[in-house]
């Protein structure tokens, strides 16, 4: 089985991170970053790190920036309005998933199908954690 991580370069999905490459063989853990161009230089170092000291690979999702979701948006981002998150993180996993997988998505469970399958229930925070 494989096990699709998202990684934010903070403590929680480094425990995630670190407690599937405990429970799962090191090829099967797929670890993860959408990129949101706002990040501070101490987390590009720390997904380095991490990246060095595991013996690990994160794919690392491009995105379209803070700075160019702004302007296409004609605002500021905030607490109160998640776009970020939707536009920065959310959709560009989901379409990075796409584009490496067949997807098939119904109301509680997402189901990816390469040469294995991952069954789990998904939330629209998609995957902050771990699928397994």
């Amino acid at each position: 089985m494989k096990y699709i991580v998202s990684i934010s370069g903070g403590k929680d999905s480094t425990a995630s991170l670190l407690y599937l490459l405990d429970i799962a063989k090191k090829e099967d853990v797929i670890p993860v970053f959408c990129d949101t161009k706002w990040e501070a230089d101490e987390t590009y170092e720390y997904l380095n790190y991490l990246e060095n000291k595991l013996d690990i690979d994160i794919v690392r999702i491009e995105t379209e920036g803070m700075i160019e979701l702004a302007r296409r948006k004609k605002f500021v981002p905030n607490r109160h309005i998640k776009t970020c998150t939707e536009n920065l993180k959310i959709r560009p996993f989901e379409k990075w998933l796409l584009n490496n997988y067949i997807i098939n998505i119904s109301e509680n469970y997402l189901t990816l199908t390469k040469t294995w399958q991952i069954n789990s229930s998904f939330s629209r925070v998609c995957c902050h954690s771990f699928i397994s």
